[in-house]
Protein backbone atom coordinates (compact mmCIF):
# COMPACT_ATOMS: atom_id res chain seq x y z
CA UNK A 1 0.00 0.00 0.00
CA UNK A 2 2.53 2.48 0.72
CA UNK A 3 0.19 5.37 2.86
CA UNK A 4 1.43 6.78 5.68
CA UNK A 5 -0.38 8.25 8.53
CA UNK A 6 0.96 10.04 11.69
CA UNK A 7 1.16 8.14 14.89
CA UNK A 8 1.27 9.15 18.27
CA UNK A 9 4.33 7.12 20.06
CA UNK A 10 5.58 8.17 23.41
CA UNK A 11 6.65 12.10 22.89
CA UNK A 12 6.83 12.24 19.12
CA UNK A 13 5.21 11.79 16.12
CA UNK A 14 6.01 8.71 14.29
CA UNK A 15 5.11 8.11 11.09
CA UNK A 16 3.93 3.81 10.22
CA UNK A 17 2.82 1.94 7.16
CA UNK A 18 -0.82 1.17 7.14
CA UNK A 19 -0.01 -2.23 6.38
CA UNK A 20 1.62 -3.02 9.68
CA UNK A 21 -0.68 -0.77 11.92
CA UNK A 22 -2.75 -3.79 13.56
CA UNK A 23 -0.45 -6.65 12.53
CA UNK A 24 -1.73 -8.37 9.05
CA UNK A 25 -4.05 -6.66 9.06
CA UNK A 26 -4.39 -3.23 6.29
CA UNK A 27 -5.78 -0.34 7.58
CA UNK A 28 -7.99 2.46 5.58
CA UNK A 29 -10.13 5.68 5.52
CA UNK A 30 -12.95 5.24 3.21
CA UNK A 31 -16.13 7.20 2.87
CA UNK A 32 -18.10 3.55 4.01
CA UNK A 33 -21.82 2.68 1.95
CA UNK A 34 -23.71 0.20 1.62
CA UNK A 35 -22.76 -1.10 -1.76
CA UNK A 36 -18.82 -0.43 -0.69
CA UNK A 37 -19.87 -2.66 3.07
CA UNK A 38 -21.52 -5.73 0.54
CA UNK A 39 -18.59 -5.98 -1.74
CA UNK A 40 -15.58 -5.57 0.81
CA UNK A 41 -12.98 -8.64 0.60
CA UNK A 42 -10.03 -9.17 2.35
CA UNK A 43 -6.78 -10.88 0.94
CA UNK A 44 -6.39 -14.21 1.06
CA UNK A 45 -4.59 -15.12 5.19
CA UNK A 46 -5.45 -11.03 5.83
CA UNK A 47 -8.00 -8.76 7.63
CA UNK A 48 -8.96 -5.42 6.44
CA UNK A 49 -10.07 -2.59 8.35
CA UNK A 50 -12.08 0.16 6.80
CA UNK A 51 -12.40 3.25 8.70
CA UNK A 52 -15.64 5.50 8.43
CA UNK A 53 -14.64 9.00 7.20
CA UNK A 54 -18.47 10.07 7.87
CA UNK A 55 -18.39 12.68 10.99
CA UNK A 56 -21.23 11.03 12.34
CA UNK A 57 -19.15 7.60 12.12
CA UNK A 58 -17.89 8.19 15.55
CA UNK A 59 -14.76 6.09 14.57
CA UNK A 60 -16.55 2.86 13.26
CA UNK A 61 -14.82 0.71 11.67
CA UNK A 62 -15.26 -2.29 9.03
CA UNK A 63 -13.17 -5.17 9.84
CA UNK A 64 -12.83 -7.80 6.51
CA UNK A 65 -11.41 -11.13 7.04
CA UNK A 66 -12.31 -13.99 4.56
CA UNK A 67 -14.58 -15.63 6.54
CA UNK A 68 -16.73 -12.51 8.24
CA UNK A 69 -17.50 -8.57 8.18
CA UNK A 70 -17.97 -6.83 11.63
CA UNK A 71 -18.42 -3.58 13.22
CA UNK A 72 -15.88 -2.04 16.13
CA UNK A 73 -15.89 1.71 17.61
CA UNK A 74 -12.60 2.75 18.50
CA UNK A 75 -12.17 5.52 21.23
CA UNK A 76 -9.62 6.80 24.21
CA UNK A 77 -10.01 6.03 27.72
CA UNK A 78 -7.55 7.01 30.30
CA UNK A 79 -5.22 7.59 27.66
CA UNK A 80 -5.31 3.77 25.98
CA UNK A 81 -6.33 2.73 22.96
CA UNK A 82 -10.29 0.64 23.03
CA UNK A 83 -12.05 -1.84 20.78
CA UNK A 84 -15.80 -2.31 21.36
CA UNK A 85 -17.37 -4.39 19.05
CA UNK A 86 -20.88 -3.46 17.54
CA UNK A 87 -21.77 -6.72 15.86
CA UNK A 88 -21.73 -8.40 12.77
CA UNK A 89 -22.73 -7.09 9.15
CA UNK A 90 -24.83 -7.62 7.79
CA UNK A 91 -27.14 -8.13 10.71
CA UNK A 92 -25.97 -5.04 11.97
CA UNK A 93 -26.48 -2.15 8.92
CA UNK A 94 -23.94 0.60 8.16
CA UNK A 95 -26.90 3.07 9.27
CA UNK A 96 -27.30 0.91 12.63
CA UNK A 97 -23.95 1.09 13.60
CA UNK A 98 -23.46 5.03 13.20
Amino acid sequence: MGTEFPWRWGRGTISANLDVIWGMSVQMKKNLTDRFCQTAKAASGERAEYADTNPNGWNLTLRVSETAKSWDCRYRFNGQRQRIGLGTFPAITLSEAR
